[in-house]
């Protein structure tokens, strides 16, 4: 019997949890423990997998130069793409005009969060204590951690950098084999996650506040199409339904746990094994990429900060679209890629800008569902960072690569 692959499994997962939240409808949360365990697996592995890819990965390249050239060029394309996300989610609100008729009538008035600095974002990003960042689940700061350790490998003499080198390899390869593990049982909680979703929400979000879900979605639509698909074509000479299609199981999963998190590990699996991507670039890019590049909260805080200024009548200047890009990066470095994550940076940000908070309260009723977007764009902007960082390190090329020797087979792993 023709085995499925787990690609079809997880769509076909999807398309049940679907129907059963369209039949059974609120009813349907008895099986919300399904999804949450399949998410505290994926949660389970994150912390470990983060640290000892990031520590393997350093440790293969050369020497530190090649480290701190790759991460140089990472962090630039976050700093841009996120920049262009804000400005596309504040041209978004200007065409749309989300908040135009929305009172804040029985919002429920948020606590006054105190928005986090880049002097803080900086020093909060150094661990005091390595073990306790990473028991903590603390990410930036266990990323940091990594970092020193695996230059500290690469300063060591050739002999203790094999050995030492070739343990944290072969962790690696034991987290692959867990993630394995856990992915088998991706299609039953992905259904469960679904069938939540739909069951709580089914048509009800085509309300007063659809305009400002429409926004969210334009923007995702203009970063997806004219930054993305494009410096994918410019730089690696990927069609856009090419790398769809490859990267598939990381959209699914991404849109059905809405977490950056969880879906580290499937990025990990799909860049190596459907991209063709080398392991020394997306085993520090990747986990870089959960807590520093994030350009679906970037368009979240472009498109609530017009949202809010309609509501109150406050006039958008060019001076204040500034502000805006630059506090909405700000607030991206120092959100964290959970379920829900977004909302006290949100706060933080009104706050910073001068704008009512109890606005965030109003959209927490259907955050989830902008959610679904949001984090896709945040995973998919992390694989094409790494994909562009390894055709600028000349460590990939699609010509050459036998993972694109057949780009119209199966991009899911046999089960």
């Amino acid at each position: 019997m023709k085995k499925i692959s787990l690609m079809t499994k997880i769509i076909i997962g999807m398309v049940a949890g679907v129907i059963l939240g369209l039949v059974f409808g609120p009813k349907v949360q008895a099986i919300q423990i399904v999804g949450d365990l399949f998410l505290k697996l994926l949660m389970m592995v994150v912390v470990p997998l983060i640290f000892v890819n990031i520590v393997a990965g350093i440790a293969q390249l050369d020497d530190v130069r090649k480290f701190g050239k790759a991460g140089g060029k990472l962090l630039v394309y976050y700093l841009c793409t996120m920049t262009c996300a804000v400005l596309f989610g504040v041209l978004a609100g200007f065409l749309v005009q989300p908040g135009v008729g929305v009172a804040l009538k029985g919002a429920e008035k948020a606590a006054q969060v105190e928005g986090p600095t880049l002097i803080k974002v900086l020093t909060n990003a150094v661990p005091s204590n390595g073990i306790m960042a990473m028991a903590e689940g603390k990410l930036l700061q266990v990323i940091v951690f990594a970092i020193f350790i695996g230059i500290g490998i690469l300063l060591l003499n050739n002999k203790e950098k094999e050995r030492v080198s070739g343990f944290f390899r072969l962790l690696a390869d034991l987290m692959l084999k867990v993630i394995g593990i856990v992915m088998e049982l991706s299609p039953y909680g992905i259904c469960a996650l679904t069938a939540v979703t739909v069951g709580k929400y089914g048509t009800s979000i085509f309300g007063p506040l659809m305009k400002y879900v429409g926004a969210i979605y334009l923007a995702g639509v203009l970063q997806v199409v004219l930054v993305y698909f494009v410096v994918l074509y410019l730089v690696a000479r990927i069609k856009p339904m090419e790398f769809i299609k490859k990267t598939f199981p990381i959209w699914i999963t991404a849109a059905t746990t809405c977490s950056s998190q969880a879906s580290l590990p499937v990025e990990y699996k799909t860049c190596e094994e459907n991209l063709g991507l080398p392991k020394s670039i997306t085993s520090f890019s990747l986990p870089l990429g959960v807590t520093l590049n994030q350009d679906g909260n970037a368009i979240w805080f472009g498109v609530i900060a017009l949202f809010s200024a309609q509501i109150v009548g406050i006039e958008v200047t060019p001076a204040a679209v500034i502000q805006i890009a630059f506090l909405g990066v700000i607030m991206c470095l120092g959100s964290p890629g959970i379920p829900g994550g977004l909302f006290p940076a949100t706060v933080a940000f009104l706050t910073a800008m001068g704008y009512p908070v109890e606005v965030a309260a109003m959209l927490m009723g259907i955050i989830r569902i902008m959610d679904i977007g949001l984090t896709t764009l945040n995973v998919t902007s992390d694989v094409i960072a790494a994909t562009v960082v390894s055709v600028w390190e000349k460590m990939f090329d699609r010509k050459t690569s036998p993972a694109w020797n057949n780009v119209s087979g199966s991009t899911g792993q046999s089960a």
